[in-house]
């Protein structure tokens, strides 16, 4: 390969990475935040909840949002399953899973989640920079759906279970295969 395609390549997975840091920003924060008030919202009242985030974290939701979020479930459950779906049906094609498969089953009995598992044993320098960016896409899917609180993720499978159901494939052949592990 020449210096001039691997600078390419380079570029093109520089550009990638920094797309990933701009892709959770695509939901709003109240989707974003949504499955930890859902959970919240059980034991504090809404303005607790919107004063302990901008007193702890700085970030502005006012108790109205945060009730318009609790009053449209559907909503931002759908735009969850829809941020996931794409990086879970990657990620479940390049290392031999069912989507649904890797997001949800636990390895042993209460033990890790399937994508967990993954995450901490898959090798944290692939061998070629092909395997990088599958690499990255389930470190990155793993830093977002293993914090969201079980109760939701239970909530959230039919929502993926619609988004994984009836689509064709768009990963290309050359990422079927899962990659060697250590």
């Amino acid at each position: 390969m020449s210096n001039k395609q691997s600078s390419i390549d380079r570029a093109g997975a520089e550009l990638v990475a920094a797309s990933r840091g701009d892709s959770e920003e695509s939901l709003p924060l109240s989707t974003r935040l949504f499955p930890y008030c859902l959970v919240a919202s059980r034991r504090m009242s809404l303005r607790s909840i919107s004063r302990w985030l901008a007193e702890n974290h700085g970030v502005q939701l006012s108790a109205a949002a945060i009730s318009r979020a609790l009053a449209n479930p559907k909503l931002h459950l759908g735009r969850l399953a829809e941020s996931i779906s794409a990086p879970a049906r990657y990620v479940a094609t390049a290392y031999g899973f069912d989507p649904l498969d890797l997001l949800y089953r636990e390895v042993t009995e209460n033990g890790p989640s399937e994508i967990q598992f993954l995450a901490n044993h898959t090798h944290k320098e692939p061998e070629s920079e092909t395997d990088l960016p599958r690499w990255q896409e389930l470190q990155d899917l793993a830093a977002v759906w293993e914090p969201i609180p079980h109760e939701v993720k239970l909530i959230l499978e039919p929502y993926l279970r619609e988004e994984f159901q009836g689509e064709d494939s768009d990963i290309p052949d050359d990422v079927t295969t899962a990659p060697d592990f250590p």
